[in-house]
């Protein structure tokens, strides 16, 4: 690889690195002060504290545990299996002698037992992380391939792309959750206010109307950061780190061909397989989208738009 391309492609990676730590840090921050804002004008419009103690502590409670489980909660929901030398030597091999050469600790290893050509990565550092690939590509890709692949899952790894990943992944589930909840407060408190009117009880009728119009607020903003913005946002992340991860991949191998070859298997499979949940579908090497509805939905970018960018690289080496 020329020395210029080499000293670009790593400058972009370090960029990459540094931009993700603090895309992390934005998110979160941004996410306590919304949380935290919206808990404490509900409280303050009810006159009570329960509405900021159950919408922090949720959000709280939430996160906290999907970053600190995450890993075992993809692992489990995508069953992947753990392997060992002894279980999948080449593939383990691979990973072991990315990770040497890459100064990166050894993650776990995994496959998943699907006939696809596909691949995944999942971590909150990389001295926490998995990777893993298909059987389907396990028995299709050959050995240039496979390293391509693997350098591709470790360079996610190695750029905390998955550490964003995840980190979007459970700020949008506790959206989720809380506009739900928020909803179920405004339909109580409708109900509620029907029922005390028919008992004649107009005060506490007011009071359930002031109840459903306080809740509806969070309720509204919770529904469209979950189901709306958060969606698009966090595909179009995950767009752009699957360009990168190609690049750092290539630069850790040396050699785009194995890549561009490796995405060509891909790109022949695409009519055939079946596209994952987003949630899951993002810390795959390739989660097919159909259709103008997926245009800005889509985890991942077009495979020949990927080809295209490899070969781009592949002329300055």
């Amino acid at each position: 690889m020329a020395l210029g391309s080499v000293h670009e492609n790593g400058g972009k990676m370090y960029r990459a690195i540094a931009a993700n730590k603090r895309t992390t840090i934005l998110l979160i921050v941004g996410y306590v002060f919304l949380v935290v804002g919206l808990g404490t004008w509900a409280s303050l419009a009810l006159n009570s504290p329960w509405p900021a103690i159950i919408i922090i502590g949720i959000a709280a409670a939430w996160v906290s545990v999907s970053l600190a489980k995450g890993v075992k909660l993809a692992q489990y929901l995508a069953d992947w299996t753990p392997v060992s030398r002894a279980d999948e030597r080449d593939l383990y091999v691979t990973v072991e002698n990315l990770a040497i050469r890459n100064g990166m600790p050894m993650p776990i290893v995994c496959i998943s037992d699907e006939p696809d050509i596909n691949a995944f990565a999942v971590g909150m550092s990389p001295k926490k992380a998995i990777v893993g690939i298909t059987t389907g590509a396990l028995a299709t890709l050959d050995g240039t391939e496979l390293e391509a692949v693997m350098s591709h899952e470790m360079s996610h790894i190695k750029n905390y792309d998955t550490r964003v990943k995840m980190v979007i992944i459970a700020l949008i589930g506790s959206m989720s959750f809380l506009a739900m909840l928020c909803w179920a407060f405004v339909i109580a408190a409708l109900s509620g206010e029907q029922n005390e009117r028919r008992k004649g009880d107009d005060n506490s009728a007011a009071l359930m109307v002031a109840v459903a119009v306080v809740a509806v607020i969070p309720a509204i903003i919770f529904s469209i950061l979950a189901w709306v913005l958060g969606p698009l946002f966090s595909a179009a992340i995950s767009r752009q780190r699957e360009y990168l991860a190609d690049a750092t991949g290539v630069e850790m191998t040396r050699y785009p061909d194995g890549m561009i070859s490796m995405l060509r298997k891909i790109q022949a499979q695409e009519k055939g397989i079946a596209a994952h949940g987003m949630a899951i579908g993002a810390l795959y090497l390739h989660n097919e989208s159909r259709g103008l509805k997926d245009l800005f939905s889509a985890t991942h970018p077009p495979t020949q738009k990927r080809i295209d960018r490899v070969q781009e690289l592949s002329r300055s080496i």
